[in-house]
């Protein structure tokens, strides 16, 4: 418990800072160096005019990186959402819940089986036989003759 809380906070930390410089691509990487370095390897940057996607609508200085990490923390895909890849988010949201509702079937599955093997460990089990099995390991170190006894009984 207490790492998912540090875990949490160092969250919210990184995406208030993240929040806070929502200009940080621009600092790290500047716009004409790496329009050059395209240019030179041959590559063209691609066009701002025409939009290719729903996302391409949206400026990128309107979006806070913040607050996409913390919706996505808080439902998966809601951060794509926000930042207008809907196809995306769809996706993210689907993977999750395909991934819970596994997670839910193979738990109840587990049960059963766990149920299925306490009713036939209470039907076959005989004290008795145990406690003599048990006394004589406790006697012999040699008990692979006695394992042998105890499956054909």
């Amino acid at each position: 418990m207490k790492g998912f809380i540090a875990a949490l906070m160092a969250l919210v930390m990184v995406s208030t800072t993240l929040a806070d410089e929502a200009s940080l691509s621009s600092k790290l990487f500047d716009p004409s160096k790496t329009a050059l370095a395209l240019a030179d390897g041959g590559v063209t940057a691609p066009s701002r005019e025409a939009p290719t996607s729903p996302a391409a609508s949206v400026k990128p200085s309107d979006l806070q990186p913040g607050r996409a990490l913390l919706l996505s923390a808080m439902l998966p895909g809601a951060g794509e959402y926000y930042s207008g890849h809907k196809i995306r988010a769809a996706l993210f949201f689907a993977m999750e819940i395909a991934a819970w509702t596994g997670v839910i079937y193979y738990y109840n599955q587990g049960q059963k089986k766990d149920k299925e093997f306490k009713q036939f460990a209470d039907a076959h089990f005989k004290e008795q036989v145990y406690r003599d099995l048990e006394y004589g390991l406790a006697l012999n170190p040699q008990y692979g003759r006695l394992r042998r006894l105890a499956w054909n009984l």
